[in-house]
């Protein structure tokens, strides 16, 4: 039932991350803390129309490897 919460994650999240640019895709992570999980949503934006963002994947984080790219919002504690 994870992806209850992408709108969530994608609207409020936590941290982002930029992956990738490239000529045909950028490609973010989205990162969201709850009480007892942590959850990604990964996508990307096609620079031919960037009012589409095209997801890729979501998942709970059970590791920092997926913390990963150059992070461009952090959420202020």
């Amino acid at each position: 039932k994870l992806y209850e919460h992408i709108s969530e994650v994608l609207n409020a999240p936590d941290e982002v991350y930029l992956v990738k640019i490239d000529k045909r895709n950028t490609t973010l992570k989205y990162i969201k803390s709850y009480k007892n999980k942590t959850l990604v949503v990964t996508g990307e934006f096609n620079p031919e129309n960037k009012d589409v963002f095209n997801i890729k994947t979501w998942f709970e984080l059970t590791d920092n490897k997926n913390r990963m790219g150059f992070k461009i919002k952090k959420e202020i504690d």
